[in-house]
C-alpha cells in the first residue's frame, strides 16, 4: 500500500466506489414503481459509504475521523438490509447480488 494523500488513496473508498457501481447497475432492473422507493434508498446508501470515508478523511481529527466511519458502516447495513428486502422480493436473484454482497462484506471489513 502506497501513501495516502488523499481520500482517494484509500482502500475502503475504492471498494465503496465499486459497490456504487453495483448498486446502480443492479437497481437499474428493479420495477418502475420501485423508482423513489427502494431503488432510491439503495443508491442513497450506497453512496453513503464512500461519501462517509472520504469525509472522515477530510477532517483530520481522529473523534471526527472514527464518526464517519462508523457513519459509513452504518449506510453499509442499511444497504445490506435493503439488499435483503430486494432479494425477498424479488426484484433480483442471488446470482445478481452475489457481487455486490462481496463488495459489501469487504467494504465493511
Amino acid at each position: 500500500m502506497g501513501e495516502i494523500r488523499t481520500f482517494r488513496d484509500l482502500e475502503a473508498w475504492k471498494i465503496g466506489m465499486q459497490l456504487v457501481e453495483s448498486a446502480y447497475r443492479l437497481t437499474a432492473y428493479f420495477p418502475d414503481a420501485e423508482r423513489y422507493g427502494l431503488v432510491s434508498q439503495m443508491r442513497r446508501a450506497a453512496v453513503s459509504i464512500p461519501s462517509n470515508i472520504a469525509e472522515g478523511n477530510a477532517v483530520n481529527r481522529p473523534k471526527w475521523t472514527i464518526r464517519h466511519v462508523l457513519d459509513a458502516i452504518g449506510s453499509s447495513c442499511e444497504f445490506d438490509t435493503q439488499l435483503e428486502a430486494a432479494l425477498r422480493l424479488r426484484f433480483c436473484t442471488p446470482e445478481d447480488a452475489a457481487e455486490v454482497l462481496r463488495q459489501l462484506g469487504r467494504v465493511q471489513k
